[in-house]
């Protein structure tokens, strides 16, 4: 993955009408969140060990505060009118990923770097622009309140 699109999703939206975004624009400067500390750990991935569909690194630091915040982000997109659709938040930072419907076996893996952890201080509202090649675009940021 080219290394400006690495993100840590906090909530995919899907096809958004445009009146419908700004107000989840809208209700997301409402939420008052203190910034956190976050790091990333080990090796994940999602799929079977014989048919990975995905690669990524688990958030070690902050797993808590994040998911926090997600579910802050999903009241602000409910509040605007956008659905949510159920599932459990699993933050990560995807490394790789299999294309279209191919899968792959999960390869032999070496031990992540140690990575020093990082202040998070806000998150962004993005649109994914499918390519290729794939570009992530952001829209607006927000910050978190400084703590």
């Amino acid at each position: 993955m080219a290394p400006e699109n690495l993100h840590l999703t906090l909530r995919y939206l899907g096809p958004t009408d445009p009146g419908r975004l700004l107000e989840v624009r809208r209700q997301l400067r409402r939420l008052d969140i203190p910034a956190f500390d976050a790091g990333l750990g080990g090796v994940g991935w999602f799929g079977a060990r014989t048919a990975l569909r995905s690669l990524h690194l688990r958030l070690a630091l902050g797993r808590d505060e994040i998911a926090a915040l997600s579910e802050s982000v999903d009241e602000a997109c409910l509040a605007a009118g956008v659905e949510v659709p159920p599932g459990e938040f699993r933050p990560h930072l995807t490394l790789a990923r299999a294309q279209g419907r191919a899968v792959a076996a999960l390869p032999a893996l070496t031990r992540p770097p140690d990575l020093p952890s990082w202040r998070v201080d806000g998150y962004a509202l993005f649109e994914s622009q499918l390519g290729p090649p794939l570009r992530y675009v952001a829209l607006d940021s927000f910050s978190l309140q400084a703590g």
